[in-house]
């Protein structure tokens, strides 16, 4: 039995390395653009893998931020961590796009949320495909609109 165990273990950390290993956050280093900005809180802030820092639009909804992956990839992850003050309920659209141009709502973030709440869209179950653009469009929020980070990931190899 104890040899079962250990080889289900050896293939259980091996496979989860290599799935690991291949997920990759695509938006890092990208160009960011965004509604507003307050003081030094500027949108590449939200998406440079540091939640100690982020991007503040120093307004109320409707306000937006934005990544040019500056290629299309297959999406398997969106995570976002908003930063409020006060906590509420909240209204915010996962926008994609394959040029930039076109934008398609994929998903909405409704409810009570708190700051520092990551907020998790796993999509590998049905990966979104050649997007190029992803787009978070605050719609309410009882604060300002800031993002503290978010991330987009594949399981491909991004290029450089």
């Amino acid at each position: 039995m104890k040899k079962y165990v250990f080889f289900f273990f050896l293939i259980f950390v091996c496979y989860y390395t290599t799935v690991m290993a291949q997920c990759n956050n695509v938006a890092l280093g990208k160009p960011v653009t965004a509604s507003g900005i307050y003081l030094s809180n500027i949108p590449a802030n939200a998406i440079n893998g540091n939640c100690g820092d982020g991007w503040n639009s120093g307004g109320y909804a409707t306000q937006f931020l934005e990544v040019d992956l500056l290629s299309t990839y297959t999406i398997n992850n969106i995570n976002i961590m908003f930063d409020m003050t006060p906590n509420g309920n909240v209204n915010h659209e996962v926008l994609i796009s394959p040029d930039m141009v076109t934008w398609t709502v994929v998903d909405v973030i409704t409810g009570f949320y708190v700051t520092g709440q990551l907020i998790e869209r796993c999509c590998s179950g049905s990966p979104l495909t050649n997007v190029r653009g992803v787009k978070i469009n605050s719609v309410s929020s009882p604060s300002w609109i800031a993002i503290r980070e978010m991330g987009v990931y594949t399981l491909s190899t991004p290029t450089i």
